[in-house]
């Protein structure tokens, strides 16, 4: 799980820093959007994106009888603060390479290092 959604969080942020190197949203605001909706209408098209992605994930835990308690609040949670964990991350990162390699060590660690060094503790 913590692969896919380092994959997953890796082709949004690498969006949100290609779209900072080609300056769009500066295109969109000289074209009469507002910054609010440009913000809010990616923030609602990456829920659906995770959303996609929590919906397999709950029924993968469903077909292979490995749920627990409250898994499927930890995945409501997660389609609606990845999304703004990957954004505050972005303001971090100028390259998409940088960003990414950043990234991908975040969810590394939290994702496979972390578990394992708690289960061994």
């Amino acid at each position: 799980m913590a692969v896919a959604w380092m994959m997953l969080s890796e082709s949004v942020l690498r969006g949100i820093l290609k779209e900072k190197k080609n300056n769009i949203k500066h295109q969109i605001l000289i074209s009469g959007g507002s910054l609010p909706a440009y913000w809010l209408a990616n923030y609602i098209a990456d829920i659906i994106f995770h959303s996609l992605a929590a919906s397999m994930a709950v029924l993968g835990t469903i077909v292979f009888n490995v749920g627990s308690v409250g898994i499927y609040n930890l995945f409501l949670l997660i389609v609606f603060a990845n999304p703004l964990f990957i954004y505050a991350l972005s303001f971090l990162f100028s390259s998409e390479e940088s960003g990414s390699f950043a990234l991908n060590i975040i969810f590394f660690i939290w994702g496979i290092v972390t578990p394992i060094f708690l289960s061994v503790l």
